[in-house]
Order: structure tokens, then C-alpha cells, then sequence
């Protein structure tokens, strides 16, 4: 008697399978669906079938016949009882096409799709998280674009970004709810004319349009943020001119933006600051469930928040340092899993301490010839989009590395010049740009001496004192923080220096997000991204790329916390980096 045994794969899978209820549902959908397909054919093919060996157990897992009978048939009648189970595969396999593809018809039913998306998740710590902030619901809106879908959810956002609001209301509005107090001018150079206790309102400036003649208003005047957008007859958003109504436009620094987020079936949340905070701490599901029971659940996410000041805020990010000397091979286990021979990348860099070693004079560092050609051949493959991002000027950023078709990013993202010659500086309000100077020329003739010194950035300025004896050092750092601050300007620390930079919500990390942003449209997350830096102020791109890329944080302190998701010991460890990534990008 011929036994006719069935190939062993599932079996041995379900063998190893360690959940016995995943186990138990293969080993019954083979007993249904595949032994029966493989026995009824045998059943009909086979006139003499031994009737007597047809029980459950022999139907579901064997098959008996006469090998007489078997041997006895043609050819192509044979070897249909052979290969039952695959005629039967075939006919599944389009079975489970057609109810694949008809998935979104069944589901239409009690999923909407292309119509909003829905709020699912919020990680704690996000600036939209409370009663007032944003909760499980549909946002139908921000501003008047509407959002259909995760696509259309990313290109309003980045409108936000580029397009600040206009409001169009009525005068007698204005009349009514003006809160104006005398005008007096903020430290970053934006006017102010509401009561310093008053967090509800905003100074708005009336734009003059085709309405102009109707009415006399003020310039600027108090409004309630709220009120504005509720009562407001339409937004405008690149002309200041208002089919009904007059056009006020609210006083606010261009790295802010005002969104009203639209929910269906509940208020709308009014949000002022950077519509990175939505991509970073909101998740969100373009699937809408029609019914209740489908809901897909939101929840709090515990999670470090992603605010921009990540650099202040570090905290319990101990990450394993690497071996003092580092070869290609070695990041074989950070990133082979995550970038495929040939795979488009997007590399991010800073350049002193990490493409150059860090010296006693900034003028005096520079690139091994090696690691330039290696970043170039990166560069030039086709398949890699590279930006330096850097504290020193942009001018002189690019000059340093002298590679053409890359993005040069300088004064810690202030400046931004792409390849074909454009450029992007983030606005800096008059008032503090004017006190650049005199600030430059006080630390000069105050503290540039015993080794110290002023480096001029354009836009911002370091403290060298890396040249100065230990014990001057203390007096000296704090005299220097105590000028830059009263000026205006934040004063930070760097290494063996302080940076004055102007006060505004701006940093590396948004800066990369802007440029991979603008580079990219929305997609960039989809990108593999890899960054290294080794300074304090890099941490702001390790936590902007946080779960979206990989980042290196060049330091042999294991004491150093950090966001990076690996650390490595030196500027020698980012050339084998370089190495391995060219490689990878030129097959």
C-alpha cells in the first residue's frame, strides 16, 4: 500500500510556533481547507477506493489507496491525484485575491476613507495634550485647508508653516472687543498692545486693502485669538484684501504660526506655535470608523516630549558607547537592517568635531583629503541627499568643505543655501539685529584678550576661550554669558566657548526638519535619514529624527546623555561611517 505523504513545511512551522493557540488554528485550517482538497479528488479519481480506511482521522491527515489502481490509470489522471493539493492552492489563491481587493468594499461599511482623518494617538508631554487640547475625533481641517487624507494632513501643516493667517471681520467687531493698552515694542521686535496678563489675546495689525476708505482703525489693536477666528468672515493668507470686512493679520515671530484645528462634532482647537509639534507628538489615522464599536482606540503615549529645546532637557538617554577604533564593517550592526544596497538616504551632518577635528583655532580645522572624497562620493551617487549643518557661518561652512552639490545650513540653522544658489535666512527682528553690533564690539574690547576672543558670524557669535588659562576661565565665561543676555540674545554653552544666538524659537533640529521638509514635500519620512554631530547643540536633530532615522553622537564619554540612538568615539569613526554608506549607495 502506497502512502501518500503531504510536503512537511507547515508542520515543521507549527512545530516551532511557542504560541500553542497560533499552532492549534494552522494545524485546523490545514485540516479543513488543504487535506480535504487533497482527498476529494482521490475520492472521485479512484473507482476502488477502500472504503474501509475512509474515517476522520484519515481523511484529514492521510490518504489511502490502491497502489494497483494508482499505477493502473493514464498518465495525465495520475497525476491529478498527485497534485490534488496543488489544484486546490490554485483555486485558493485567487479566492484570496478577490476578498483581498474587495477589503476596502466590505469595509466601507463602517470605515470612512478620504474624507478626514482621526486622532489616535498622543504622546505624552505634547503641547496638545489636556481638556483643551486634542482628543480621540476626526480633524476635518486646519485653517481652511481641508483634510482628507494622511497626504493632505502633512501639506496643510506645511501650509501653516509657509502661510501665516489673515482674518477678515467687521469693524464694528473691532470697536467692540479691542483690549488695546499704550504700544510698547517686545525684545524681538514685534509690537505689543495688550496687557502683559492678558494670554487670551494678541496684537493685530490692520493691513490696508480695497476697504480701506469705509472706515478709520487703529494700526494695531488687542483681540481675543478666539473671538478673531470665530467671527471672522474668511482667511487670508497671501493678499491682504478681504471680499467683506477689513484684514488683520496678528503679530506673531515667522517661526510661529496660528492653526485652527477643525473637529467634527466638537470644538475646534486653536493652536499658536510650530506645526512640527503635530507631526512629532500627534499619530493620526486616515481610516475613520462610521460606527462606535470600530473605533480604533486613542491613547496617551508615554514618551519624551518632542519640544525643540530637547538640548536643555536631556535626561535617562544613556546610550552604549562603541569601541575606541571603529572599521566599516562594524556599522554593519547599526545600520544593516535599515539601509538595502542601492536604498535612497538623506545624510545629515555637523562639520567641527565631526567631519573635522575640533582645533585651538576654528580657522585652522579642515577635512582629511579621504573623508571629503568619500562625503563627495556620496554626494554625487545619485541616491544620497546630503546637508552640513553647523554653528559657523554658512559662507564659511561651504567653504571649509568645498563640495558644491550639497545643502549648507549655518548659525545653527539660521541660514540655509541650497546648490542652486538660493538662500533661506529665518527671520531675526530688527531690534535685536541692530544690538549685534554693539554687542560684538563690547564682548571685543571687554574680554578679547589673554587668549580670548569674538568670532563674528553675521547672525549670531562665539566666545573662543579655549587658549585661556584655567583659572581665568570662570570670571571670564560668566562676564561673557552676562553681556550676551543683556543684549537680548540667549547665551549657550559650547565647547571651551559661549554662542550668543538671537532669542527666537529656532534651532538645528527644526532647521533639519525644515530642509528636509522643503526638500522632500512631506515624504521625507520616508527617507532613510542618518545624522551624526557631536555637540550639545546637535541633540536637537537627534530628537527631531527620533524613530523616523538613526543618529550618531561622536563622544568616547559615557557619561554624556544623549538622544542619539548610538554613540561613537571620533571623527575616524565618522569616515568609516562615510565608507560604509558609500558602499552602499554605489551598488
Amino acid at each position: 500500500m502506497l502512502r501518500h505523504e503531504r510536503q512537511p513545511e507547515l508542520r515543521v512551522g507549527a512545530e516551532v510556533l511557542n504560541d500553542t493557540k497560533a499552532a492549534s488554528g494552522i494545524l485546523m485550517c490545514e485540516a479543513i481547507v488543504d487535506r480535504p482538497g487533497q482527498v476529494s479528488p482521490n475520492l472521485h479519481k479512484v473507482c476502488d477506493y477502500n472504503s474501509n480506511m475512509v474515517n476522520l482521522q484519515e481523511v484529514l491527515f492521510e490518504k489511502h489507496f490502491d497502489e494497483r489502481f494508482l499505477n493502473g490509470m493514464r498518465t495525465w489522471k495520475r497525476l491529478k491525484v498527485l497534485c490534488a493539493g496543488i489544484w486546490h492552492n490554485l483555486v485558493l489563491a485567487p479566492c484570496a485575491y478577490l476578498l483581498f481587493m474587495a477589503t476596502p468594499a466590505m469595509l466601507s461599511a463602517v470605515y470612512r476613507v478620504n474624507d478626514a482623518v482621526m486622532v489616535t494617538g498622543i504622546k505624552d508631554g505634547s503641547p496638545l495634550l489636556g481638556t483643551q487640547g486634542l482628543e480621540q475625533g476626526d480633524i476635518t481641517s486646519i485653517n481652511s485647508c481641508d483634510i482628507r487624507n494622511e497626504g493632505s494632513w502633512y501639506d496643510c501643516l506645511l501650509e501653516s508653516l509657509h502661510s501665516q493667517p489673515s482674518y477678515c471681520i467687521s469693524p464694528d467687531f473691532v470697536h467692540l472687543n479691542d483690549e488695546s493698552v499704550p504700544i510698547s515694542h517686545k525684545s524681538d521686535g514685534l509690537v505689543e498692545c495688550c496687557n502683559a496678563d492678558n494670554k487670551a489675546s494678541n496684537c493685530f495689525e490692520y493691513m490696508e486693502d480695497i476697504n480701506a476708505e469705509d472706515v478709520a482703525l487703529p494700526q494695531h489693536m488687542c483681540l481675543n485669538f478666539r473671538k478673531v477666528i470665530e467671527n471672522s468672515f474668511a482667511y487670508r493668507h497671501h493678499q491682504p484684501t478681504c471680499p467683506e470686512g477689513h484684514c488683520f493679520k496678528p503679530m506673531i515671530n515667522n517661526f510661529t504660526t496660528i492653526m485652527q484645528i477643525r473637529l467634527d462634532r466638537k470644538p475646534d482647537v486653536i493652536y499658536i506655535d510650530h506645526p512640527a509639534d503635530l507631526t512629532r507628538t500627534i499619530r493620526i489615522s486616515q481610516f475613520v470608523p462610521k460606527i462606535g464599536l470600530f473605533l480604533l482606540g486613542c491613547c496617551t503615549e508615554s514618551t519624551t516630549s518632542s519640544d525643540s529645546g530637547a538640548a536643555q532637557q536631556l535626561s535617562h538617554f544613556n546610550v552604549d558607547s562603541a569601541p575606541d577604533k571603529m572599521s566599516t564593517p562594524d556599522f554593519d550592526q547599526y545600520l544593516g537592517s535599515y539601509i538595502a544596497d542601492g536604498e535612497r538616504i538623506a545624510l545629515i551632518l555637523d562639520y567641527d568635531g565631526t567631519l573635522a577635528e575640533i582645533t585651538a583655532h576654528p580657522n585652522l580645522t579642515q577635512m582629511t583629503p579621504q573623508m571629503k572624497s568619500t562625503l563627495q562620493n556620496i554626494a554625487n551617487s545619485g541616491k544620497a541627499f546630503v546637508a552640513v549643518i553647523s554653528g559657523r557661518d554658512v559662507y564659511g561652512v561651504k567653504e571649509k568643505i568645498g563640495i558644491e552639490n550639497i545643502v549648507y545650513s549655518g548659525n545653527h540653522g539660521l541660514e540655509v543655501l541650497y546648490p542652486d544658489g538660493t538662500k533661506h535666512n529665518q527671520g531675526i527682528p530688527k531690534e535685536i539685529a541692530d544690538n549685534f553690533t554693539k554687542m560684538i564690539d563690547q564682548l571685543t574690547k571687554e574680554l578679547a584678550k589673554d587668549g580670548a576672543w569674538v568670532e563674528d558670524k553675521k547672525v549670531s557669535l562665539t566666545f573662543h576661550y579655549r587658549q585661556v588659562d584655567a583659572k581665568l576661565v570662570p570670571e571670564l565665561e560668566a562676564r561673557a554669558k552676562q553681556i550676551i543676555e543683556s543684549y537680548g540674545y540667549r547665551a549657550n554653552q559650547a565647547h571651551a566657548a559661549v554662542e550668543g544666538k538671537p532669542p527666537i524659537k529656532w534651532n538645528k533640529g527644526l532647521a533639519a526638519e525644515y530642509i528636509l521638509t522643503d526638500s522632500f514635500d512631506t515624504n521625507w519620512r520616508q527617507r532613510k535619514v542618518i545624522f551624526a554631530g557631536d555637540d550639545t547643540t546637535d541633540e536637537d536633530v537627534m530628537q527631531a529624527i527620533k524613530g523616523s532615522g538613526r543618529s550618531f553622537r561622536v563622544s568616547k564619554d559615557p557619561q554624556v546623555e544623549t538622544h542619539a540612538d548610538f554613540r561613537i568615539p571620533s571623527v575616524e569613526a565618522v569616515y568609516q561611517l562615510l565608507k560604509w554608506l558609500e558602499k552602499k549607495v554605489t551598488k
